[in-house]
């Protein structure tokens, strides 16, 4: 993780409330445990339809890509 993610992440967990997780459902004083329902929520709000999960991979990989990355061809 680059050291944005890692700050965000440290301020989510500072605002959780003395919970063992990042991620906690106030109301069923849970972890969130997957994000499939959250996830086609946001894109009935959004108006978007078919897109599904895997697609934001290949989206990363494109941007990726876009960006200038370049894997690779042998192992570390």
């Amino acid at each position: 993780m680059n050291p944005e993610v890692v700050k965000t992440l440290f301020a989510l967990k500072s605002r959780s409330n003395g919970q063992d997780y990042v991620f906690f459902n106030e109301r069923t004083k849970t972890r969130i445990k997957e994000v499939k329902k959250a996830f086609g929520t946001a894109l009935k709000i959004a108006g978007i339809k078919g897109l599904v999960w895997h697609d934001l991979r290949a989206t990363f990989g494109t941007r990726l890509g876009e960006a200038g990355y370049e894997p690779s061809l042998s192992p570390p």
